[in-house]
C-alpha cells in the first residue's frame, strides 16, 4: 500500500482524533505524529548512531511559546510546558513520545494535517498508543521507528522494512542465486 496524501494548514480546534499532524521545522524535514484527541500527540525521536536524535528541538525539554510586550516589538520567549505529560517516553530510549499540540507546533505556528486513504481513527489512535505504550521493539527490521515510518503505520498497519533490512535481504537473495 502507498501512502499518498494532501495536506491543510490547520488550527488545534480543527483536529480530529487519528490526523495525521505536521510541522515544519527549519532544521529537519519536519515533524509528523498522530493526534489522539485531548490537546495530545504522539510522535518518534529518530535517534542517530552513537546516541543523540535527529530534530534537536525534541531532544530538549518540551517547551511552549508565550509572548511578552506588545506591538511590533512583541517577542516570544520560551518556557518550560506545565502539562506534566509532554515530552514523555513511557518505554524507555523507544523514541515514542506524547506531548501536547503547543509543543508539537514549530516556532511559526504552522499545524498541517494530512488528508489520505486510512484505517479508521479508532484503529489509528489505538496503533499509536499501543506504540506509545510499548515501544517499537516488536518492529525491528521496519521503518515505524523513523519519524515518518510511524505515522504511516498508525494510519494503514504497514510496516514497509527499513533500509538495512532491505539491505540484508538483497545480500541473502543474491547469495542464494549465486
Amino acid at each position: 500500500m502507498k501512502y499518498v496524501m494532501k495536506h491543510e494548514t490547520v488550527s488545534k480546534s480543527q483536529l480530529k482524533a487519528g490526523d495525521h499532524v505536521f510541522a515544519p521545522c527549519l532544521t529537519s524535514e519536519g515533524d509528523n505524529g498522530i493526534f489522539i484527541g485531548g490537546d495530545r500527540v504522539i510522535y518518534v525521536v529518530e535517534r542517530k548512531e552513537g546516541g543523540g536524535c535527529f530534530g534537536a528541538r525534541w531532544c530538549a525539554p518540551f517547551m511552549s511559546t508565550t509572548s511578552s510586550g506588545g506591538g511590533d516589538s512583541e517577542k516570544k520567549k520560551k518556557t518550560h510546558c506545565e502539562k506534566s505529560y509532554c515530552g514523555e517516553e513511557k518505554v524507555a530510549r523507544s523514541g515514542v513520545r506524547l506531548c501536547c499540540v503547543d509543543c508539537f507546533i514549530n516556532e511559526e505556528g504552522f499545524l498541517h494535517r494530512f488528508i489520505c486513504e486510512s484505517d479508521a481513527p479508532k484503529q489509528v489512535v489505538e496503533r499509536a498508543t499501543y506504540l506509545y505504550e510499548n515501544g517499537c521493539s516488536e518492529h525491528k527490521g521496519t521503518n515505524v521507528g523513523t519519524n515518518y515510518g510511524f505515522v504511516e503505520y498508525c494510519k494503514t498497519g504497514y510496516a514497509a522494512p527499513d533500509s538495512a533490512t532491505i539491505k540484508k535481504n538483497r545480500e541473502s537473495a543474491r547469495k542464494m542465486f549465486k
